[in-house]
């Protein structure tokens, strides 16, 4: 806050001289002045007084360059409704008329002028900082001043020119202001009367921030949502907390089909935005399913013509053949005119092995439904080997519940935990057999040949109905 001096004049009464001892009127020893009795006393010049004068000066200048800044920075005045620094071009010179500029907030009073142009280059005409008025081809380095025109030139003239001045109505910016002013006093009314609709006290001679807190607790006053229940990235409000963040993943938006198996599938929670599809089975019925078992809850009603119980087992087929050879040996004997159901409760795993005890090219066992005419491979467990190693290798394939439908030309069977279904099609079938073999193919036919062979292992209940 600026302190304001008060300045008062001398004044002397000129009847009332001042006398020395000798009755001689005094004079003033540094300026020789006669000296009278004073009617009132003049202020002192003294340095305080002037620095305080000059730092008054020195703020009001200030204030006048923050005011600048604020309001509009860097522009051009207008003054008398003319706004000056009007910039043109020809031939390769610019020139501007003389104007009003605030740089920085700083005030300069601008004289006409002009400058030459560099042929073929786009330039900008600017006043820096310093009050003068320059050419640059930098845009960046014009806008750090108050940029006046831009000019594209070729190798004679002028190409093309922008007026790129801003201007600054003090009297605009307060009506622009005002108008702020009021529609924010209307947006406030109707949000007073919004929370007043919803029991909440509220008035225009609230705050800002008091109605922002008023209707924080509005918003906060319903719903029990938690991030787990909305979509990752959404925000949301309950009784506890405003502004919450949804965690709940968006897991797939293309359609989605479960295929069910014998083992339990689980899809994570989220949002899965496609259609979910789980295709029904028409041969799911009680009459295909045996009578005290069920299958998604539907109950069983087969009851099996003939049971037959194979103990827990195992065979195995050996080769030493040069060359390629396939043998194989029956495991089960099964009706062709029946359908065959094969059960395999009692073992952890059933599987085909095969084995090389040193470098055939391939070795292969297999599991199998036979008939008179056909043979379809259920279930192989394959040593492919690139390199001549004599490290012996062993590898095995687990295989599950087997269905053997003749009439239905249908081999169901579950291998690895997948189901897996195949097509069998023999029109004369004079046996049915379930059987595993060995097959080895060695590329190069040398002998000896060393050992290879398969194994199988299972122990099972079959029915057929």
């Amino acid at each position: 806050m600026y302190n304001k001096q008060t300045w008062l004049d001398e004044i002397p009464d000129i009847t009332r001289p001042i006398l020395d001892s000798s009755g001689k009127q005094k004079t003033d020893p540094q300026t020789g002045r006669p000296l009278f009795e004073l009617v009132q006393a003049g202020t002192r010049i003294t340095s305080n007084r002037l620095n305080t004068m000059e730092g008054g000066i020195e703020s009001a200048h200030t204030l006048v360059e923050k005011l600048a800044k604020e309001m509009g920075g860097n522009f051009v005045a207008v003054i008398d409704d003319v706004m000056g620094l009007v910039c043109s071009a020809e031939g390769l010179k610019a020139s501007w008329t003389a104007g009003v500029a605030y740089v920085g907030g700083r005030r300069y009073e601008i004289t006409a002028g002009e400058m030459p142009l560099n042929p073929t280059q786009g330039q900008y005409l600017y006043v820096d900082v310093d009050g003068v008025v320059k050419k640059t081809t930098s845009q960046i380095t014009a806008k750090s001043g108050l940029l006046l025109f831009y000019v594209a030139t070729d190798t004679s003239g002028v190409i093309s020119t922008t007026d790129q001045r801003v201007n600054l109505s003090v009297q605009e910016a307060y009506e622009v202001a005002l108008e702020a002013k009021q529609l924010g006093n209307e947006r406030k009314a109707d949000v007073v009367a919004a929370l007043i609709a919803m029991g909440v006290t509220a008035s225009t001679s609230d705050t800002w921030s008091h109605l922002i807190t008023k209707m924080t607790e509005v918003i906060k006053s319903k719903g029990n949502a938690m991030p787990s229940d909305v979509r990752v990235g959404k925000r949301f409000s309950n009784s506890e907390e405003a502004d919450i963040v949804g965690a709940l993943p968006e897991r797939s938006t293309d359609t989605l089909t479960i295929i069910p198996g014998v083992s339990t599938k689980t899809n994570p929670p989220g949002i899965y935005g496609g259609d979910i599809i789980v295709p029904g089975e028409p041969n799911l019925l009680g009459e295909n399913i045996l009578v005290n078992k069920s299958i998604y809850g539907v109950p069983g009603s087969l009851v099996p013509n003939k049971v037959t119980e194979y103990p827990a087992q195992s065979k195995s087929l050996r080769t030493n053949t040069a060359g390629y050879s396939f043998i194989y040996d029956t495991i089960m004997e099964l009706n062709p005119n029946k359908r065959n159901l094969i059960l395999f409760p009692g073992l952890t795993k059933s599987y085909t092995q095969a084995y090389s005890a040193g470098y055939p090219d391939n070795v292969t066992c297999v599991l199998a439904v036979r008939t008179q005419n056909r043979i379809v491979q259920i279930s192989n467990t394959i040593i492919t080997s690139s390199s001549q190693s004599n490290l012996a290798d062993s590898r095995s394939t687990s295989f599950g519940d087997i269905s053997v439908d003749l009439a239905a030309k249908k081999i169901t069977c579950v291998v690895n935990n997948n189901v897996s279904t195949y097509t069998i099609d023999d029109p004369n079938p004079s046996f049915l057999r379930l059987v595993f073999g060995v097959a080895k193919y060695r590329v190069d036919n040398y002998t000896p040949m060393v050992e290879s062979f398969g194994a199988v292992r299972w122990e099972a209940i079959a029915f057929e109905y």
